[in-house]
């Protein structure tokens, strides 16, 4: 009876301890996109060499559009899908310490489309990620 009890107290204690999370690595580059605890709280992370990570961009981040020298993202409201603001992230050569790249943003959407034709970017020639098109149950 005694083991039964701890078994149950253990299992608690894993379950309300543990976190949901999904990461998912952009390819070709040193970042990602991906979240802990919440999918509202989704951004973008630069990956450094030692393993760890550094935040990006602020959360809800859908989409994300990348080739080797920029990513373009586009930012969600918390409760809605209308789109809050976009991101440009210039990849600088990587680091160990220190930021390694250049953001713009947020942006709105006059300021975002003016800024992609001054560098020359075009969302159709780059890489892409929406990161809840395969998401059944979004309620926000």
């Amino acid at each position: 009876m005694r083991t039964k009890i701890v078994c149950l107290f253990l299992c608690i204690i894993v379950l309300c301890s543990s976190c949901d999370s999904y990461f998912k690595k952009l390819d070709g580059i040193d970042f990602s996109v991906g979240w802990i605890n919440m999918p509202e709280l989704t951004n973008l992370y630069y990956d450094y060499p030692d393993g760890g990570s550094c935040g990006v961009t602020e959360g809800r981040i859908t989409d994300v559009y990348w080739n080797e020298q920029y990513i373009l993202a586009k930012q969600c409201k918390m409760y809605n899908d209308s789109i809050k603001g976009y991101y440009i992230v210039k990849i600088l050569p990587p680091v160990k310490k220190g930021v390694p790249y250049k953001k713009i943003g947020p942006l709105s959407e006059e300021e975002y489309i003016m800024k992609k034709k001054e560098l020359g970017l075009d969302e159709q020639k780059m890489k892409h990620m929406n990161i809840f098109k395969n998401r059944i149950l979004w309620l926000w």
